[in-house]
Protein backbone atom coordinates (compact mmCIF):
# COMPACT_ATOMS: atom_id res chain seq x y z
CA UNK A 1 0.00 0.00 0.00
CA UNK A 2 1.26 3.47 -0.88
CA UNK A 3 1.20 6.44 1.48
CA UNK A 4 -1.45 8.26 -0.61
CA UNK A 5 -3.69 5.19 -0.38
CA UNK A 6 -3.26 4.87 3.39
CA UNK A 7 -3.64 8.63 4.01
CA UNK A 8 -5.71 10.12 1.17
CA UNK A 9 -5.54 13.86 0.72
CA UNK A 10 -8.11 16.29 -0.65
CA UNK A 11 -5.37 18.40 -2.26
CA UNK A 12 -3.50 18.16 -5.54
CA UNK A 13 0.23 17.55 -5.27
CA UNK A 14 2.97 17.93 -7.87
CA UNK A 15 3.32 14.13 -7.99
CA UNK A 16 -0.24 13.93 -9.39
CA UNK A 17 0.99 15.67 -12.57
CA UNK A 18 3.08 12.77 -13.89
CA UNK A 19 2.09 10.31 -16.62
CA UNK A 20 2.68 6.55 -16.58
CA UNK A 21 6.14 7.04 -18.13
CA UNK A 22 7.17 9.34 -15.25
CA UNK A 23 7.17 12.49 -17.40
CA UNK A 24 5.78 15.79 -16.15
CA UNK A 25 2.49 16.78 -17.71
CA UNK A 26 0.24 19.80 -17.68
CA UNK A 27 -3.52 19.50 -17.21
CA UNK A 28 -6.23 21.70 -18.62
CA UNK A 29 -8.75 22.40 -15.87
CA UNK A 30 -11.84 24.55 -15.33
CA UNK A 31 -12.14 26.47 -12.07
CA UNK A 32 -15.48 25.83 -10.35
CA UNK A 33 -14.89 27.91 -7.24
CA UNK A 34 -12.58 29.26 -4.57
CA UNK A 35 -13.15 28.64 -0.87
CA UNK A 36 -11.61 29.06 2.57
CA UNK A 37 -9.86 26.00 3.95
CA UNK A 38 -8.12 24.97 7.16
CA UNK A 39 -4.95 23.00 6.39
CA UNK A 40 -3.86 19.99 8.49
CA UNK A 41 -1.29 22.19 10.28
CA UNK A 42 -4.09 24.52 11.43
CA UNK A 43 -3.34 27.42 9.07
CA UNK A 44 -6.13 29.09 7.12
CA UNK A 45 -5.95 29.67 3.39
CA UNK A 46 -7.82 29.71 0.09
CA UNK A 47 -8.06 26.83 -2.36
CA UNK A 48 -9.44 26.29 -5.86
CA UNK A 49 -11.77 23.48 -6.88
CA UNK A 50 -11.92 22.13 -10.43
CA UNK A 51 -14.52 20.49 -12.65
CA UNK A 52 -12.13 17.68 -13.64
CA UNK A 53 -11.15 16.41 -10.18
CA UNK A 54 -12.38 16.26 -6.59
CA UNK A 55 -8.96 17.35 -5.35
CA UNK A 56 -8.35 21.02 -4.61
CA UNK A 57 -5.30 23.22 -5.18
CA UNK A 58 -4.12 25.36 -2.29
CA UNK A 59 -3.59 28.94 -3.44
CA UNK A 60 -0.29 30.65 -2.84
CA UNK A 61 0.66 34.19 -3.87
CA UNK A 62 2.39 33.04 -7.07
CA UNK A 63 -0.58 31.02 -8.36
CA UNK A 64 -3.02 33.73 -7.23
CA UNK A 65 -1.15 36.34 -9.28
CA UNK A 66 -0.97 34.02 -12.30
CA UNK A 67 -4.72 33.28 -12.22
CA UNK A 68 -5.47 36.96 -11.72
CA UNK A 69 -3.47 37.75 -14.89
CA UNK A 70 -5.05 34.86 -16.84
CA UNK A 71 -8.63 35.77 -15.95
CA UNK A 72 -8.18 39.54 -15.80
CA UNK A 73 -10.23 39.50 -12.58
CA UNK A 74 -8.82 40.63 -9.24
CA UNK A 75 -11.63 39.05 -7.16
CA UNK A 76 -11.27 35.29 -6.79
CA UNK A 77 -15.07 34.95 -6.60
CA UNK A 78 -15.17 35.81 -10.34
CA UNK A 79 -12.75 33.05 -11.44
CA UNK A 80 -15.41 30.30 -11.74
CA UNK A 81 -15.63 28.95 -15.29
CA UNK A 82 -12.10 30.05 -16.23
CA UNK A 83 -9.89 27.50 -17.98
CA UNK A 84 -6.23 27.26 -16.97
CA UNK A 85 -3.37 24.78 -17.17
CA UNK A 86 -1.71 23.46 -14.06
CA UNK A 87 1.77 21.99 -14.36
CA UNK A 88 4.55 20.58 -12.20
CA UNK A 89 7.85 22.39 -11.86
CA UNK A 90 10.81 22.78 -9.51
CA UNK A 91 10.98 25.88 -7.30
CA UNK A 92 13.25 27.07 -4.52
CA UNK A 93 11.64 26.86 -1.07
CA UNK A 94 13.58 27.64 2.09
CA UNK A 95 16.89 27.00 0.33
CA UNK A 96 15.87 23.65 -1.21
CA UNK A 97 14.61 22.76 -4.67
CA UNK A 98 11.14 21.21 -4.34
CA UNK A 99 8.33 20.21 -6.69
CA UNK A 100 5.36 22.58 -6.95
CA UNK A 101 2.23 23.13 -9.01
CA UNK A 102 2.02 26.34 -11.03
CA UNK A 103 -0.76 27.86 -13.16
CA UNK A 104 -0.62 29.32 -16.67
CA UNK A 105 -3.04 30.10 -19.52
CA UNK A 106 -4.19 27.18 -21.67
CA UNK A 107 -1.39 26.65 -24.20
CA UNK A 108 1.19 28.58 -22.17
CA UNK A 109 1.87 32.27 -21.65
CA UNK A 110 2.81 32.90 -25.30
CA UNK A 111 -0.03 30.91 -26.87
CA UNK A 112 -3.06 32.33 -28.64
CA UNK A 113 -6.41 31.86 -26.87
CA UNK A 114 -7.86 28.36 -27.23
CA UNK A 115 -11.53 27.76 -28.10
CA UNK A 116 -13.82 26.15 -25.55
CA UNK A 117 -13.49 22.34 -25.66
CA UNK A 118 -15.86 19.98 -23.90
CA UNK A 119 -14.11 17.48 -21.64
CA UNK A 120 -16.54 14.71 -22.52
CA UNK A 121 -16.83 13.60 -18.92
CA UNK A 122 -19.97 11.72 -17.90
CA UNK A 123 -21.44 12.21 -14.45
CA UNK A 124 -20.66 8.57 -13.61
CA UNK A 125 -16.89 8.81 -14.22
CA UNK A 126 -14.39 8.83 -11.38
CA UNK A 127 -13.19 12.39 -10.75
CA UNK A 128 -10.56 11.51 -8.16
CA UNK A 129 -7.76 11.89 -10.72
CA UNK A 130 -7.44 14.19 -13.69
CA UNK A 131 -8.39 12.92 -17.14
CA UNK A 132 -5.61 11.47 -19.31
CA UNK A 133 -7.05 13.19 -22.43
CA UNK A 134 -5.93 16.55 -21.01
CA UNK A 135 -2.29 15.53 -20.58
CA UNK A 136 0.27 17.79 -22.20
CA UNK A 137 3.94 16.72 -22.02
CA UNK A 138 6.18 19.27 -20.35
CA UNK A 139 9.93 19.66 -20.91
CA UNK A 140 10.23 16.65 -23.18
CA UNK A 141 13.21 14.51 -22.29
CA UNK A 142 13.86 16.02 -18.86
CA UNK A 143 12.05 15.38 -15.63
CA UNK A 144 11.78 18.17 -13.07
CA UNK A 145 14.39 16.35 -11.00
CA UNK A 146 16.82 16.33 -13.95
CA UNK A 147 16.16 20.04 -14.53
CA UNK A 148 16.82 20.77 -10.85
CA UNK A 149 20.06 18.79 -10.90
CA UNK A 150 21.21 20.79 -13.94
CA UNK A 151 20.40 24.08 -12.17
CA UNK A 152 22.18 22.92 -9.01
CA UNK A 153 25.27 21.97 -11.08
CA UNK A 154 25.35 25.46 -12.61
CA UNK A 155 24.98 27.05 -9.17
CA UNK A 156 27.83 24.89 -7.82
CA UNK A 157 30.05 26.02 -10.72
CA UNK A 158 29.27 29.68 -9.94
CA UNK A 159 29.99 29.11 -6.26
CA UNK A 160 33.39 27.52 -7.02
CA UNK A 161 34.19 30.38 -9.40
CA UNK A 162 33.29 32.98 -6.77
CA UNK A 163 35.33 31.19 -4.08
CA UNK A 164 38.31 31.11 -6.46
CA UNK A 165 38.12 34.87 -6.99
CA UNK A 166 37.74 35.55 -3.28
CA UNK A 167 40.98 33.68 -2.55
CA UNK A 168 43.11 36.08 -4.59
CA UNK A 169 44.87 38.60 -2.33
CA UNK A 170 43.39 42.08 -2.34
CA UNK A 171 45.20 45.20 -1.24
CA UNK A 172 44.42 45.99 2.39
CA UNK A 173 44.17 49.40 4.06
CA UNK A 174 47.29 51.48 3.54
CA UNK A 175 48.61 49.19 0.78
CA UNK A 176 48.38 49.86 -2.91
CA UNK A 177 47.84 47.28 -5.60
CA UNK A 178 51.23 46.76 -7.26
CA UNK A 179 51.51 45.56 -10.79
CA UNK A 180 53.40 42.40 -11.37
CA UNK A 181 56.26 42.33 -13.88
CA UNK A 182 54.20 40.22 -16.23
CA UNK A 183 51.42 42.80 -16.43
CA UNK A 184 51.60 44.73 -19.67
CA UNK A 185 51.76 48.51 -19.41
CA UNK A 186 49.87 50.71 -21.83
Amino acid sequence: MKRDEAFPSNFLKAEHLVNAAGQSIAKRVTITGVEDVTYPDGKMGRCISFKETNKKLGLNKTNWTAIEKITGKADDEDWAGSKIEIYRTMVEFKGDMVEAIRCRPVGGWDAAPVSEEPHGQDAGEDRSVLMAADEIPVAAGKTPLEEAVEVMDRLAWHKRNLEHHLRWPRPGPGRSAKRSRTTRRR
